[in-house]
Formats: C-alpha cells, sequence, structure tokens
C-alpha cells in the first residue's frame, strides 16, 4: 500500500515522459493517410496534421526525400 502511496515521487517524472512520448506518436489512421501520398508535398501537409507537423514547416518546395530524412534525424537527436 505505501508503495502506490509514493509511485509519483519515485517514478512519476519517468512514466509523464514516456506517456508523452507515447501520445506523439502517429495513430493508425494517420500513418494510413500518409502511406495513401501520392507526392513529398502531400506527405508534407498530412504531416502537418500529427504532432511532427513543424519540422518542415520552413521548408520550401520541391521537397526532397533526404530533406526529410535529414529533419527527422535531427528531430530524434534533439
Amino acid at each position: 500500500m505505501t508503495e502506490a502511496l509514493f509511485f509519483n515521487s519515485r517514478s512519476g517524472y519517468l512514466e509523464g515522459v514516456l506517456r508523452g512520448f507515447k501520445a506523439g506518436l502517429l495513430t493508425q489512421a494517420q500513418y494510413s493517410n500518409l502511406t495513401q501520398c501520392e507526392s513529398l508535398d502531400d506527405f508534407k501537409m498530412q504531416l502537418t496534421a500529427t504532432d511532427y507537423g513543424n519540422f518542415l514547416a520552413n521548408e520550401t518546395p520541391p521537397i526532397s526525400t533526404s530533406t526529410i530524412a535529414e529533419r527527422a534525424t535531427q528531430r530524434m537527436v534533439d
């Protein structure tokens, strides 16, 4: 019983961080929409509806796959 009382003080921060990461993952519907994109501009537009929408916001068309890979890697590292 006392273990439950002190859970947040010991593990609450880590649980909160993990829940935040989980909330940022793509849903099945979002992933399905991304797989149906016909161009990279469509991909960028669909991505704006997710938590990842802002990392390509400053890229001007035409966007390349290498740019997407670089920005995605940068987002994961930061």
